[in-house]
């Protein structure tokens, strides 16, 4: 009985530690895709001033 009940309890803490990695990774995806619009617009800022 006791044994069933570990899995039980092994499958609940592996679920619920891979729902609580799941948003770092959006976070994680968020930060980089600002990081990669800031330097694209960086970017394109000095290009125009370049240009003018």
């Amino acid at each position: 009985m006791s044994k069933l009940l570990e899995v039980r309890l092994a499958r609940i803490y592996s679920l619920v530690f891979l729902l609580s990695l799941r948003p770092i990774c959006c976070i994680f995806q968020i930060i980089l895709n600002v990081w990669f619009n800031c330097d694209f617009l960086a970017e394109s800022r000095r290009k125009e001033k370049k240009n003018s």
